[in-house]
């Protein structure tokens, strides 16, 4: 489950508007998602190689940064979405013309 949503989330980051935290959810999201592969390899890796069941003391040692990555991630997008940290109209009103 976490693998599909933080892949969703990574991939509708281009939705944030503001630079730096549409650059640190994707650097959360990428963190979480490496991690959550990580213990899915570990849990497979165990539950093949040594016949014990997924849900074993090393796996838990794993499992922990995902979930705590993966809540961070969703509260990360809540607050990029809700609160926006983002210039005054005037100063992206400026932003703009002085791209064109």
């Amino acid at each position: 489950m976490f693998i599909t949503v933080e892949g969703n989330l990574i991939g509708l980051s281009p939705m944030i508007k503001v630079p730096f935290m549409r650059d640190i959810a994707v650097t959360i999201g990428v963190a979480a998602l490496l991690t959550a592969v990580g213990a899915f390899s570990v849990a497979t890796y165990n539950s093949i190689q040594f016949g014990s069941l997924s849900a074993n003391s090393i796996t838990f040692f794993y499992w922990n940064p995902a979930w705590v990555l993966f809540l961070v991630l969703v509260e990360w997008y809540v607050l990029a979405i809700v609160v926006p940290f983002g210039p005054d109209i005037k100063e992206q009103v400026q932003q703009i013309k002085k791209g064109q």
